[in-house]
């Protein structure tokens, strides 16, 4: 049985690293090119290390936020196999295990600002749905821009049956064969990028 922590010290610095407290900006639209990424951005000049942690502190757009569900518990894990070995004939060694694996209260994260994708392209045959316009597409207003919230409510298990055939080393040769059989299935979500 195997505890982690809740969540990861350099991820609860996600609030202290961007504004106020810190000079951070996210550019998503308009895209600039690399020799000017704030291009058609004119609020970048409004951060000012004089401003850091002040009451009348710029928040620039699209500002990101991050939720986190009432209800936290400790990763726990659980991990337990069982094998059985027998030399079949001399020097011929077959190996059957079963391999399980269990966890609780694991954490995942949820868009709560998605921006869906739009299929298809527009009049000129530009894609509809670009890293561009991620932030014009979200569901809430585009200037709240990223809201992540976080659970720890996830479930994993996995069973696995390991078979092996070996013949030991001897006359200058040796020989291994393995098989495995296996299924996993949880409630962890896959990663969706904002």
């Amino acid at each position: 049985m195997f505890y982690d922590q809740h969540l990861a010290g350099d991820f609860n610095n996600g609030g202290v690293n961007g504004p106020p407290w810190s000079l951070r900006l996210s550019v998503t639209e308009p895209e600039g090119p690399f020799s000017d990424p704030y291009l058609g951005r004119d609020d970048f000049d409004q951060i000012r290390v004089d401003k850091i942690g002040a009451t009348d502190a710029v928040f620039p757009r699209p500002v990101l936020a991050t939720s986190y569900d009432g209800w936290q518990e400790t990763l726990l894990q659980y991990n337990w196999n069982v094998t059985l070995e027998r030399e079949i004939i001399p020097e011929w060694v077959a190996r059957a295990a079963y391999v399980g694996s269990a966890s609780n209260y694991g954490r995942d994260g949820f868009p709560l600002n998605a921006a869906p994708y739009i299929p298809g392209n527009d009049a000129n045959g530009n894609p509809l749905s670009t890293t561009g316009n991620t932030d014009a597409r979200r569901i809430l207003a585009p200037e709240i821009g990223n809201v992540t919230w976080y659970t720890e409510d996830r479930r994993s298990n996995y069973h696995s049956m390991q078979l092996t055939l070996i013949k030991r080393f001897s006359q200058g040769f040796t020989f291994r064969s393995a098989y495995t059989w296996s299924k996993a299935l949880g409630t962890y979500n896959k990663d969706v990028l904002p």
